[in-house]
């Protein structure tokens, strides 16, 4: 398998068509979001609405104490005998009229207070549902975005690998609870060499490394120590560390899995005989 090789078409018309109405649904709540905006100010200054509520409960106010002391007046009058009864009465029921708008403003002032709090409220929550909805309408457009689709096609975006893994039969339908395929790109494999402690004082990191295939003999890879584990474990009663090996002119020929014999240039000179010994103490596989 090589780069851009297509390896699976995919019907995603039910994908787009979420993604539609996901849109659809984003839209719809920005402008219910814009809409309670629109009542509510962001500048500092005080909202036209509650200022309006409480001007008119200043003037009731005013025009409440103002008439309270003119009652005041006309009883002084009606007591002197200055003024009939009804008109004092007529003048009382003003006041008392007065009374009641008063406290008509200031269930206004409560209400609009009561109103707005609401709205910032709503904005609120109205903003949460909108990050909401355009975080999975992002994750959505994202799924079609990535480097190994073209259109509705999953290609190889690796430069030399293999398929493996696969998942679904055609016509199954896609889960995203269960993967379509894997890919192992070739080009990054490496060898797992497992050392003996005796030997790994002269393993170091970047060594050269010859790794032979037990599928064929005559091929021979050069490779280098690229990776040490800092941790020894036990293995068929045998203390070992594993290592890791790259392998630097890999022809295609290797595979995952495939059993290899590897000789590690190590700090000191051994003889052929010793060499067999990394043999036996480098269990080693791709």
């Amino acid at each position: 398998m090589q780069q851009g090789d297509a390896l699976v078409s995919l019907d995603i018309k039910d994908h787009l068509g979420e993604i539609k109405s996901k849109t659809h649904k984003v839209n719809i709540l920005q402008l219910e979001k814009n809409k309670i905006e629109n009542t509510l100010i962001d500048d500092g200054k005080s909202d036209p609405a509650i200022m309006k509520a409480a001007n008119g409960l200043k003037l009731a106010e005013e025009l409440y104490i103002q008439g309270k002391k003119d009652l005041a007046s006309q009883e002084a009058l009606l007591k002197a005998g200055a003024i009939a009864q009804g008109d004092y009465d007529k003048f009382k029921a003003t006041v008392d009229t007065l009374y009641k708008e008063m406290e008509d403003a200031r269930y206004d002032v409560e209400n609009v207070q009561k109103n707005k709090k609401k709205e910032r409220d709503d904005l609120k929550i109205k903003n949460e549902e909108l990050a909401s909805a355009a975080y999975e309408l992002q994750m959505m457009e994202e799924k079609i975005k990535q480097s190994y689709l073209e259109g509705n096609t999953i290609i190889a975006n690796v430069e030399s690998g293999v398929v493996y893994d696969i998942g679904y039969q055609g016509g199954d339908v896609v889960s995203p609870e269960k993967k379509v395929l894997s890919i192992l790109d070739l080009n990054t494999m490496v060898v797992e060499a497992e050392v003996s402690e005796e030997f790994i004082k002269d393993v170091t990191m970047g060594a050269d490394v010859e790794i032979i295939p037990i599928a064929n003999r005559d091929k021979s890879y050069k490779g280098k120590v690229s990776r040490i584990t800092q941790r020894a474990i036990q293995k068929n009663g045998e203390t070992i560390i594993p290592v890791e090996i790259s392998i630097d002119n890999n022809d295609g020929f290797l595979m995952p899995n495939f059993n290899v014999d590897v000789m590690i240039q190590m700090k000191k000179e051994h003889t052929i005989l010793e060499k067999q010994r990394y043999k036996s103490w480098a269990s080693c596989q791709l």
